[in-house]
């Protein structure tokens, strides 16, 4: 579960719900590029950032008050900085004149070690977005050695963020000049440039938008995180024969990053909501919509695992996070994590010739380890105990738009687990019922196998399932236990399934769970 202020808890308990907010970033890039850019730039105020202006993070620069001419309005939305404002990205010491242009250029410059043979569609540069301030001529120049790859001069930019589309490969520095300002006697800031096309689609934009989780407690099935959304096509810029529309630049597996967003009090509190790859589209060329959908990391696990067949399941599980070859997280890190507890546990299939894919070899491994396997909102793939602690979430009759559904499943009488040269472990829960039969190749041993079949038990001996429609908050996930309020009881709830919808309105959802106690 995402973690949110007490002001939102107490907010989405009000009976009129305040507006809510969606955010998508499309960014279509080499995969890793932000993190082998080194920035320089010229004119550096004390507090400048420059050397952090390429990378990926999310950027919320704070609106601070300085002496530039008409720039700090009396109105409470600035603050003061003791040191270094938040996010303060390239700011420049000297001011523009009169006119707008400056004395001495100021000049940013993204130097990489070796020439970038990757193509990447363009630059995207976020300028003074705090203040509403934005270069109104810039030069850009593309450089391979000494010899220009690339260059454009704009002259009449109006807008903080600048798209210059243009197909780039076979460079190894970029040099961004501003050369005149939208206001005079104002510093140059520039919050940003990333390295190819971003695009950011708000609830305004969407014509719909869906979001479902899933993941198994047993890690019987694959965990699923998918969007499907639609934005107007009615100006045709996704066609596919439009020579100048967005849809040439759509690339299979680049990475959509999803904001959900709520006013509390006077500002929006934002929380994650996925971070997850672009895998189809649909843009008919007589169509007044696009629907484009985004799945999680998984979509980089089809292909057959080749890494070791003999050892622990922590370093089984590792090798196959390695062979997806996933790009890093914006902070470096890697966008997966593996239990420790899988350390103490082996297994040992070199022997056979059966081929499994990189997604059947980590949903084996975390079954065999009894652990979940799912990928959660800052876009990490996870495989680890389940937290059965219960949140403080409830779903209750006021969040309800009805009564949830309750359904049975049959009395379970044992579970039956398969394990080495087809030898079988029973374990028994009642004398009557049905038989679980499991099966797991990468269970060797009686005593994993007692393991696994006690897991089993422990999931599948509380018969109930429940379902419903409620006045959805963002910030559940899949395998978040909560309390769920029913007619004549209340239970305690791990969520399984997990679905947003919004048509430009408020959140709807929809859930399913077991119940656990």
């Amino acid at each position: 579960m995402n973690t949110v202020s007490e002001n939102w808890k107490s907010t989405h308990d009000e009976l009129l719900l305040p507006e809510t907010f969606i955010k998508l970033s499309l960014g279509v890039t080499e995969p890793g590029l932000s993190l082998v850019a080194e920035t320089t730039a010229t004119n550096e105020e004390t507090f400048s950032e420059a050397e952090k202006i390429t990378n990926t993070l999310d950027k919320e620069p704070e609106k601070y008050a300085t002496l530039e001419h008409n720039m700090w309005g009396l109105d409470g939305t600035f603050d003061f900085f003791d040191e270094t404002p938040v996010d303060a990205g390239y700011t420049t010491s000297l001011l523009s004149n009169a006119d707008g242009s400056f004395s001495s250029v100021p000049t940013l410059t993204i130097q990489f070690s070796s020439v970038r043979t990757a193509l990447i569609p363009g630059i995207t540069i976020t300028w003074g977005n705090a203040f509403d301030e934005y270069a109104t001529s810039f030069r850009i120049t593309v450089y391979n050695g000494t010899t220009v790859v690339f260059q454009k001069n704009v002259t009449d930019n109006a807008s903080n963020v600048s798209q210059i589309f243009t197909a780039l490969q076979g460079y190894d520095k970029i040099v961004i000049e501003v050369l005149e300002w939208c206001l005079p006697h104002h510093r140059c800031r520039i919050t940003e440039v990333f390295l190819g096309i971003r695009e950011s689609y708000t609830k305004s934009a969407l014509l719909s938008y869906d979001h479902i989780e899933s993941a198994d407690l047993l890690s019987a099935a694959l965990p699923k995180n998918e969007i499907v959304f639609s934005l107007d096509n009615s100006t045709g810029r996704w066609n596919p024969s439009n020579p100048s529309g967005a849809e040439q630049y759509l690339i299979e597996r680049q990475e959509i990053v999803v904001k959900y967003g709520m006013r509390v009090g006077d500002n929006i509190e934002w929380i994650d909501g996925g971070s997850l790859w672009l895998s189809e589209w649909n843009t008919p060329a007589n169509g007044l919509e696009a629907t484009f959908t985004a799945r999680d990391s998984l979509t980089f696990a089809n292909e057959v695992y080749t890494g070791i067949r003999k050892g622990t399941l922590y370093n089984i599980a590792t090798a196959a996070f390695e062979q997806m070859n996933l790009p890093l997280l914006p902070d470096g890190s890697p966008r997966f994590y593996v239990d420790e507890s899988l350390k103490n546990l082996s297994t040992d299939f070199s022997a056979e010739d059966t081929e499994y894919t990189i997604a059947e070899v980590l949903q084996m491994v975390a079954h065999m380890g009894c652990c979940v396997f799912y990928q959660s909102r800052d876009g990490k793939l996870r495989i680890e105990q389940h937290n059965s602690e219960v949140t403080d979430y409830v779903i209750n009759r006021f969040r309800s738009y009805a009564h949830p559904e309750v359904s049975y499943s049959k009395p379970l009488k044992a579970v039956e687990v398969t394990y080495g040269d087809n030898q079988k472990t029973l374990l028994s829960v009642a004398s009557s019922g049905e038989v679980q039969t499991v099966t797991n190749e990468f269970i060797k041993t009686n005593a994993d196998a007692q393991k696994v079949a006690k897991r089993t038990a422990d999931v599948l001996k509380g018969r109930q399932t429940i379902s419903g429609e409620y006045r959805a908050d963002p910030r559940l996930s899949a395998l978040d236990v909560v309390a769920v309020e029913s007619k004549y009881a209340d239970s305690k709830v791990a969520i399984t399934e997990i679905k947003y919808t919004t048509t430009g309105g408020a959140f709807k959802g929809t859930y399913t769970g077991r119940i656990v106690g």
